[in-house]
């Protein structure tokens, strides 16, 4: 009898590991079922309808992280105009709730979907290195695949377009790269873990002398435990190092006026990028404020996020700081020079004057030298010099005196 209950027990648990493994397939089956019908048809230019040139945008860009070019593929940016201006709101709709269903699917398999899978698989070792194989398959798909930044672009220049100031739509657009960099910054981080989470319970491996560091334990056998708390170290660091700098890029590329934009408007923006233009003190300061605080917030955080005091960076680095300083010193004196220039205005593009044995009319000036035509020649000569020396405006009193005339 007792052999009979054991036997029958042992069937029943193996038929609910068997509907087990059943759910777990169809669970998977549904979510890559439900996946496909959502790409766009833009990630697939030869199947798509011929649409003119002006509504295709060819893309190009090297991915940094996946590290080759996409294929051809039309930009959100037409994509969102075309439909906005050939009454496609229905589509755009479409491309919308297709997007908020991609990431409550990544959500629910990335989060949810795991728990149920570690589950599942805990009594079969085989089965879980699959599983979790398979796992850390997908994120990468789903980088080179192009369906990340799909997921990224539609959304966000669909937000762009909705500004109706030009200077909010190119912070939104700003932040359409770096957010992308970041989605597939996470993918590649769940990639990696699910990798380190396939290994099997007995892995054991015995490390070189030169990488016994990455042995938390120091025994220098690294085994399946040891192997997933290094990457998740590891790897958590690097996303950290890669938020900063991503918004690091976000910043500068947000306070950067857009190419053939003219700030017209009475917005903040528009106001600071003609202050810049203008090279008023107050905007230049501002500029020099805001761009040097974003370069030091972002070395600061990537450094820490590394595990790398900043502190410890700069007395080892104070030899070769030292050293650099006084190398750089000319930079460095052109530099304030140009900076004072700029504020105090002794003279401006369009001026005739007269420096350092050189005089002629002044078509450029920037942070480190001043471009002087002279007859059929242009003088560059640094901004020190023309600030250390004496400087005369030529012909500056008569043309005051004629316009007051």
């Amino acid at each position: 009898m007792a052999k009979k209950s054991s036997s029958r027990q042992g069937s029943h648990l193996q038929g609910q590991f068997r509907q087990a493994h059943i759910k777990l397939l169809a669970y998977l089956t549904g979510l890559w079922l439900l996946l496909l019908p959502t790409a766009p048809a833009f990630l697939y230019p030869a199947t798509a309808a011929p649409h003119n040139k002006a509504s295709l945008l060819s893309q190009h860009s090297t991915s940094l992280l996946t590290g080759r070019k996409p294929r051809l593929t039309r930009s959100a940016t037409a994509t969102v105009i075309e439909e906005k201006t050939s009454g496609g709101s229905v589509l755009l709709l479409g491309r919308l709730i297709g997007n908020v269903a991609f990431w409550c699917l990544v959500y629910t398999l990335f989060f949810k979907g795991t728990s149920i899978i570690t589950a599942v698989v805990e009594k079969s070792p085989s089965l879980e290195f699959a599983c979790f194989l398979a796992l850390s398959c997908l994120p990468v798909w789903l980088v080179r695949s192009g369906w990340a930044r799909w997921a990224v672009d539609v959304p966000l220049e669909t937000i762009a377009s909705a500004m109706r100031r030009g200077g909010m739509q190119h912070v939104v657009r700003s932040c359409i790269e770096p957010v992308h960099m970041l989605t597939s910054g996470l993918l590649l981080f769940f990639a990696v873990n699910f990798l380190a989470q396939s290994a099997p319970a007995n892995f054991a491996v015995e490390l070189p002398p030169h990488f016994v560091t990455l042995d938390p334990n120091g025994d220098g056998i690294l085994t399946a435990g040891e192997l997933q708390t290094v990457v998740a170290t590891f790897s958590t660091r690097l996303l950290h190092a890669l938020s900063y700098f991503e918004l690091g890029r976000f910043g500068f590329s947000a306070l950067q006026k857009p190419e053939g934009y003219e700030a017209k408007g009475e917005a903040l923006l528009d106001r600071y990028w003609n202050g810049i233009e203008m090279r008023t003190a107050v905007h230049v300061a501002a500029f020099l404020l805001m761009n040097g605080g974003l370069v030091l917030l972002t070395a600061n955080g990537i450094l820490r996020s590394l595990g790398l005091h900043p502190r410890s960076i700069l007395a080892f680095g104070s030899v070769g700081g030292l050293a650099f300083g006084l190398a750089s010193q000319n930079l460095v004196s052109n530099f304030m020079s140009g900076l004072l220039l700029i504020v105090n205005k002794p003279f401006k593009v369009g001026d005739t004057i007269e420096t350092n044995g050189v005089s002629g009319k002044v078509i450029k000036q920037g942070w480190i030298f001043v471009h002087i035509a002279s007859g059929d020649d242009v003088v560059i000569l640094p901004n020190s010099a023309a600030v250390n020396t004496k400087t005369i405006q030529l012909g500056i009193l008569k043309g005051k005196a004629a316009s007051d005339a």
